[in-house]
């Protein structure tokens, strides 16, 4: 019993002094950007950016610091994690400078070279990426997917044919982003339809089947 015991105590202790090697390990490590954006001649305002540390493997990603440009275009992020290995800090920028679509669909990133990386919680300099102007097409630019879908079937009335419905085929879209519609149209005489578009996105777009009828609703 008391070699169990003994056995079990030291499997403990090699475990407890294994994650405290680990710890130990860990390097506290900080970084700083900064810089100014411009959309043309004009300074990029409210523009979002986000300090991150891009990890591999199964290990998230991390965000260090965010934020928004003020009235000039100007930022400053600083941020600091623990790793066992160097990090590696990329700078991202959301914007909808000369994106003749929509809002918020350009995203920029900017990897920070490593000897702005500083041990401990302050960064000792910051990486200066100068005066940005936000119309340029940037190597890192992260381009936007361009994604159709289509939709068909018939409607009914009862056992009638639900002849010169509406309907429409629309992109739902959160946040300030408005939703797009993609296709609209009529059934016909035999309540057939068939609608089909396309639109450009970041993400996965959502699209969504929509039915305008008076169809029982003793509604004229």
């Amino acid at each position: 019993m008391y070699h169990i015991l003994e056995e079990s105590m030291k499997a403990v202790l090699f475990l407890f002094l294994t994650i405290l090697s680990i710890s130990n390990g860990m390097r506290l490590q900080a970084v700083r950007v900064k810089g100014q954006l411009k959309c043309g001649d004009k300074p990029a305002s409210g523009v979002k950016v986000k300090l991150w540390d891009e990890d591999d493997g199964p290990d998230p990603d991390d965000v260090l610091d965010e934020g928004e440009t003020d009235r000039n275009g100007n930022f400053n992020l600083e941020g600091s994690t623990r790793e066992l290995t160097s990090i590696d800090p990329v700078l991202k920028i959301y914007h909808d400078c000369d994106d003749g679509i929509k809002p918020g669909k350009r995203k920029i990133k900017l990897r920070i070279p490593k000897q702005y990386i500083s041990g401990g919680s302050t960064a000792k300099k910051a990486f200066d990426v100068g005066v940005l102007n936000l119309e340029t097409i940037f190597p890192k630019e992260e381009p936007l997917r361009q994604q159709a879908v289509a939709v068909k079937g018939k409607l009914l009335c009862g056992n009638a044919p639900a002849r010169n419905v509406r309907v429409k085929l629309w992109e739902e879209d959160s946040g300030p982003d408005p939703d797009d519609l993609l296709a609209q149209g009529y059934t016909d005489d035999q309540g057939m339809f068939m609608l089909k578009g396309d639109t450009a996105e970041l993400t996965t777009i959502d699209p969504v089947f929509k039915v305008y009828h008076d169809c029982d609703d003793n509604l004229k």
